[in-house]
């Protein structure tokens, strides 16, 4: 056995590398509020866009060398930094109960989304075979976590004659939105919010080999995916907590990469969706706190890619 320096491995059988990439997500995260706990029926929607975010990667993998020789254990992790930045926008939409037009919009504002931290991390593992001379096969388990945290800054209100009393939306005459309704302009901040997603799915890999170049397509889905969000409304003075459990993830991705001695270079292409997950809301302002039941959901749709150089040690 002949081991890599420092680490301790076969190095006919294992090798290590540690990379460096940039990335980018293009998407839209949703943040919902539905009508009740029985009900599919949306109260709010507010669409934080990500279009783009930038990130900076570092990553770290250990797995067979020759992939095509014998089976072996493999491993990876993956952390990305996002780049603070203005991303698009945030659109908020409210459904009010009792509208003269059932089911029709009743409010609409747009505001600048300002990203202000973003941090995904990824693991995964598991088992690679051989399939004949060039092929292999992954079948792996993978723990995903991404962490935001947006600004709705700036942008108007599309409130009409609903505006004269936002927080009585019972009230019996909610009109349906009309996009020929005034403007009114917002300076400043108004919305602050919090995302937190824990993802754990199975998946496979499946790729090949041909000397220096390397082709692999992988897919994951699962419906254990966890989510936190904390909602801040400045200028209401309100802040919405919501614990939100399961819905469908699911993520093809494509990557390529190719050997330059022991340098590598990968380039990476995937679309990451989790439908609308369901939950419990509570809320809080200078009055108390109150708790809203089985009304909370959220959902994210984005594309992913990078390139990332790595050494194999």
């Amino acid at each position: 056995m002949v081991s890599a320096p420092g680490f301790g491995l076969d190095r006919e059988k294992y090798e290590f590398t540690l990379g460096l990439g940039s990335g980018l997500y293009y998407g839209t995260s949703h943040e919902i509020s539905y009508q009740g706990g029985r009900s599919d029926q949306y109260l709010s929607e507010l669409q934080w866009e990500i279009k783009p975010l930038f990130l900076v990667h570092l990553n770290a993998s250990l797995g067979p060398r020759k992939t095509y020789r014998r089976r072996a254990f493999f491993a990876d992790l993956d952390v990305g930094i996002g780049v603070p930045a203005e991303t698009g926008v945030m659109e908020d939409r409210d459904w009010l109960p009792n509208s003269t037009v059932p089911g029709s919009l009743s409010l609409f504002s747009s505001h600048e989304n300002h990203t202000k931290i973003a941090v995904t991390a990824g693991g995964s593992s598991g088992i690679s075979f051989p399939l004949g001379s060039w092929f292999f096969i992954r079948p792996l388990i993978a723990l995903d976590y991404m962490y935001f945290k947006w600004e709705g800054r700036n942008g108007y209100l599309q409130y009409g004659p609903s505006s004269s009393d936002l927080n009585n939306v019972d009230r019996p005459d909610n009109k349906p939105w009309n996009p020929s309704w005034p403007r009114s302009s917002i300076a400043g901040k108004g919305i602050t919010f919090e995302q937190h997603w824990f993802i754990l799915s199975p998946g496979v890999r499946f790729g090949f080999n041909l000397n220096a170049l390397s082709l692999e397509c992988s897919f994951r889905i699962t419906p254990l995916v966890f989510c936190y969000s904390v909602d801040n409304h400045h200028l209401r003075g309100l802040v919405f907590r919501e614990f939100m459990f399961f819905g469908i993830y699911l993520e093809p991705q494509l990557k390529l990469g190719y050997d330059l001695g022991r340098v590598r270079l990968e380039g990476f292409a995937a679309y990451r969706y989790i439908s609308e997950t369901r939950g419990f809301a509570k809320s809080a302002d200078a009055d108390g706190t109150y708790y809203h039941g089985y009304v909370a959901g959220a959902a994210f749709r984005a594309f992913r890619g990078g390139l990332t150089a790595s050494y194999v040690f």
